[in-house]
């Protein structure tokens, strides 16, 4: 399976979703090109069960940091992930 994604608008927002995720799975913020931020998740050799916790850890590091949605990228397909005021993840 190929990594999680999760795009941060800042670095001080990637390493507060790194410190949630790494309860759950190592995680690693990148800058990017544009500014962004990319914190990644190799679920590759991981077990299944290791995304839902992954994913409710990235909903509350959007609320917790006060941000409408966030990117999602998983096995190649992107999503937005909104906070509590649409607590769900839609394909973009």
């Amino acid at each position: 399976m190929a990594p999680l994604i999760i795009s941060s608008p800042t670095a001080a927002a990637a390493y507060v979703l790194v410190d949630l995720l790494n309860e759950h799975c190592r995680a690693v913020a990148s800058p990017q090109p544009d500014s962004t931020w990319e914190v990644r998740v190799e679920v590759g050799n991981a077990p299944r069960n290791v995304l839902p916790p992954c994913l409710a850890a990235a909903r509350e590091w959007v609320d917790r940091c006060g941000l409408a949605s966030a990117s999602v990228t998983l096995d190649g397909h992107t999503h937005l992930l909104r906070g509590s005021t649409g607590a769900r993840v839609a394909q973009e």
